[in-house]
């Protein structure tokens, strides 16, 4: 199966191949080993933390680096304290593809590096980010900062460039900027709420496929109205998709004994050149969605989630208002 499913590879020259079915997510009756692997530590002339096995891993919050649609598996080092409050931290991995144009020489996996030097210090923690041999022909670039504003509250921000694509050296003639960014902001934080505002911005270019671009989620509704958001594509994960920027507002409260969640978005257009969207127009303007927990027993939650997408004034022909009702049960063991 492809790890990249339907968003990638949407350009001419490379289709799906005869037969191959374009998965979501982790693919729908599929059985996987998400981590296996061994962490040890080496001192001396190397003191460092080593993972070795099939593992995730996140620089900041993903753009460049967040394999969590598919975990690799490869070699990472974590080295605190490099020099004074600079840590280091890398991955060489490799993963196979079915893909044809994802592969240098048929039948062969393709490596992968991504690495990070981090200035860590009790108020705030600054990345720079390198990602040289991506997916593919992958390389990119970016940075992260993580600001403890106060006790409870954080500012998060990452900046991101990609310079080479996986499967192409060119924009198919067309002028355009492969960066992307996000920012999330608690404007309220403490034991009892939190209020946080959320922002992002995907050129229509920018495409890195381990990255929060791609993220893990499941398919909750199928042979929907055109260019429908996929409900958990953002009710789970930070809206960070091709060609869109999205600002919003993210609030959790307490209900007496009852947590409730509330999610408001407002995605938009970032131009007309959809080429690598999985979307080919903007048909909704607003997405929002409440949700319900209770601990029905002792390490049983039980959660119920109502969803809505609104249709844009100038939707394509079809769309249409969407929502989605949800129970779901969830253990601890």
């Amino acid at each position: 199966m492809s790890v990249v499913g339907y968003e990638f590879g949407e350009g001419p020259g490379f289709p799906v191949p005869p037969g191959t079915r374009r998965p979501y997510g982790y693919g729908h009756d599929d059985w996987w080993l998400d981590e296996a692997f061994v962490q040890f530590r080496t001192r001396g002339t190397i003191d460092a933390e080593w993972t070795v096995g099939r593992q995730f891993i996140c620089y900041g919050l993903g753009l460049l680096v967040n394999n969590e649609r598919n975990s690799l598996t490869g070699v990472r080092m974590t080295k605190p304290d490099l020099f004074a409050n600079i840590d280091m931290d890398f991955l060489f991995a490799g993963g196979t593809y079915d893909w044809l144009p994802m592969r240098p020489d048929p039948g062969n996996s393709d490596a992968y590096f991504a690495g990070r030097l981090g200035y860590d210090t009790s108020r705030w923690t600054f990345g720079v980010n390198f990602l040289p041999d991506g997916a593919g022909k992958e390389i990119a670039y970016g940075g992260d900062l993580k600001w403890r504003m106060s006790e409870d509250r954080y500012l998060c921000a990452e900046y991101a460039w990609q310079q080479r694509h996986a499967n192409r050296l060119t924009h198919l003639g067309k002028e355009v900027t492969d960066d992307a960014m996000m920012i999330t902001v608690d404007l309220i934080a403490n034991d009892d709420l939190c209020l946080t505002y959320f922002y992002s911005d995907v050129s229509a270019e920018y495409d890195i496929i381990y990255s929060s671009i791609h993220p893990y989620y499941e398919t909750n509704q199928f042979g929907g109205p055109p260019n429908m958001i996929p409900w958990d594509r953002w009710l789970r994960n930070p809206f960070a998709m091709t060609n869109f920027r999205c600002h919003g507002f993210m609030f959790d409260a307490m209900i007496g004994s009852v947590p409730i969640s509330l999610t408001y978005l407002r995605p938009r257009a970032d131009s007309d050149w959809w080429l690598l969207s999985p979307l080919a127009h903007s048909d909704y303007d607003a997405l929002w969605a409440i949700t319900l927990t209770h601990r029905v027993a002792r390490d049983l939650d039980m959660r119920v989630i109502y969803a809505h997408q609104d249709v844009a004034s100038d939707a394509t022909p079809g769309a249409r208002d969407l929502d989605l009702l949800r129970a779901e049960w969830s253990t601890c063991f």
